[in-house]
Formats: structure tokens, C-alpha cells, sequence
């Protein structure tokens, strides 16, 4: 008369990639679910409290159907042995455990990139079982400690449940999900100092005598054309709309671009031909 309640319960061994292309990402983890059957006891004659049960079982017993909502490929590994296995109580508990691989679709906002903190979730639904039948709840979400990656850092987790309607029913979900943030390590010293360093190097033509055009104008010049080219090689995700690091880019750009016209206004006035823009000669 009651809804079957399954805990769930996922250990996040390790985080295989980030594909900021694809909106994807990789995990390994230990899949765990729990929930009570009455009807089935361990027998008498086996005296113990714990029965771990053989991988056949699992075709003869009703197992909760539930599945992961974003995924899009994965695999129980199975190297030596697969990795799966269940274990039925005295109190008539069943606990299902696997290793799983998975690649996971993750809705990535790249507006701040590269100072983006990204969410991936790991979200776990009922397939044919309706809230009136079966009811997903946490058992616990962690991740574990010192993960490395190229590009990110786990930052913490969070995880949440509820129900979603769809016109066949209402089905319970959770979800946890993985908060990313990127390191700035590489764009510190490939992007933002370079870039720094390119505008200083830009505005020591102020100093130099208006009357040394070759000096002035080679390397405002060669200023403008490195800042390009840097903007041209920085890595930037293939979105369609405008993120932090274009914003920083282009500025950078239009501050090498001013000291270059800062020059041709110089030449103009010094030249007689711009008396009528400067009201002070």
C-alpha cells in the first residue's frame, strides 16, 4: 500500500575528463542502492545475519529500475570480475553495489571563462515506477578527497531530490552535483601577464621623443600585432556568445590601438595639420 523507499548512495572515486566541446564529462564511481523486501529471509539453516548473494539472483528479484538521467555512455568494469554484487540481511535489506564508469552530459555556462564554476550532476531517476510505487532518497553523496585535474578543481558538492511530472506520471530523482572551478594558473601566465606586459611595453612610447617616428612606430606597431596574435592563439571555448577572457582580449587590444593613435594625433599637431583639433598651439 506503500511506496518502495531506495536509499542511494554514490562515492565519486574519480573524475576522468571535462569536455567544455561536448558539454560532457567522465566519472568513476561506486554506485550503491538500498531498500527492504519483506519477502525474502535468509534461511534458517544458514545461520549468519549477512547472505552475499550470486550475480544470478539479481534476474530473479525485483531490483529498483532506476537510471541515470543525463548519461550518454558508461560501462560496470569488469577487468577481472564484474564489479557488482548484492547482499541480503537478517531484517531483509537488500544492498546493491557496482563500480561504474560514466560519461555524464553537463549544461556548461561559459559566460565568466575562464573564472567559471561549473556544476555537473549526477542525476539518478526511477524508469518505470511512479512516486505512488517507488521513492528515491539520499544516502549520502561524497566525493573523493585531492581529485586532479588539468583545468579544474573540485570546489564542494551539494545534492538535492524532489519529483518531476511528465505526462505519464511523476517520478522520483536525485541528483548530486559537482561544483568545478577552474584553475587560472595557465591563463595568469599566458594570457594576463603577457598582456599586461604588452600594454607597459606599449605606452613607454610616451617617452620616447615625438621626433623619433621610426622608434614611436615600430613599436607601437609591433605592440598592436603581438596583442592580435595573442588574442588569436588564446584558447577559447567554440561558443557563439561573448565570455570574460574576449572581453579582457579585446580591451587589452584597444588600449595598444589608443597609444598607436596617441602617436598620429602627436604627428598631426607637430606637423601644423591638426591646429584646428588642438586649440592650444
Amino acid at each position: 500500500s506503500e511506496p518502495a523507499t531506495v536509499y542511494i548512495r554514490i562515492a565519486v572515486l574519480n573524475i576522468n575528463f571535462v569536455d567544455e566541446a561536448k558539454q560532457a564529462f567522465g566519472v568513476d564511481i561506486f554506485f550503491h542502492q538500498i531498500w527492504n523486501d519483506p519477502r525474502i529471509k535468509i534461511p534458517v539453516s544458514h545461520n549468519t545475519s549477512r547472505l552475499v548473494l550470486d550475480s544470478k539472483w539479481r534476474h530473479h528479484l525485483w531490483t529498483p529500475d532506476t537510471y541515470f538521467k543525463n548519461f550518454v555512455d558508461g560501462k560496470v568494469n569488469d577487468i577481472i570480475i564484474p564489479y557488482s554484487y548484492m547482499i541480503l540481511d537478517k531484517n531483509s535489506d537488500l544492498f546493491f553495489a557496482a563500480r561504474v564508469s560514466l560519461k555524464l552530459d553537463c549544461e556548461m555556462n561559459l559566460a565568466s571563462y575562464p573564472h567559471d564554476v561549473q556544476q555537473c550532476e549526477i542525476s539518478v531517476m526511477s524508469l518505470t515506477h511512479t512516486t505512488k510505487n517507488v521513492v528515491l532518497k539520499w544516502k549520502e553523496f561524497q566525493i573523493t578527497q585531492n581529485i586532479l585535474l588539468a583545468q579544474y578543481y573540485v570546489s564542494g558538492n551539494s545534492s538535492l531530490g524532489g519529483t518531476k511530472r511528465y505526462s505519464i506520471g511523476e517520478f522520483s530523482f536525485v541528483a548530486g552535483r559537482i561544483h568545478l572551478a577552474r584553475r587560472l594558473g595557465y591563463f595568469l601566465i599566458n594570457k594576463y601577464i603577457p598582456c599586461v606586459l604588452i600594454i607597459c611595453m606599449s605606452f613607454v612610447t610616451f617617452w620616447i621623443p615625438a621626433e623619433a617616428y621610426p622608434a614611436r612606430v615600430t613599436l607601437s606597431v609591433t605592440s598592436l600585432l603581438t596583442i592580435v596574435t595573442q588574442q588569436y592563439q588564446s584558447a577559447m571555448p567554440s561558443v557563439s556568445y561573448v565570455v570574460a577572457l574576449n572581453i579582457w582580449m579585446l580591451s587589452c587590444i584597444g588600449f595598444v590601438f589608443c597609444s598607436l593613435l596617441e602617436y598620429a594625433f602627436v604627428i598631426a599637431v607637430m606637423n601644423n595639420k591638426g591646429a584646428e583639433i588642438w586649440p592650444f598651439r
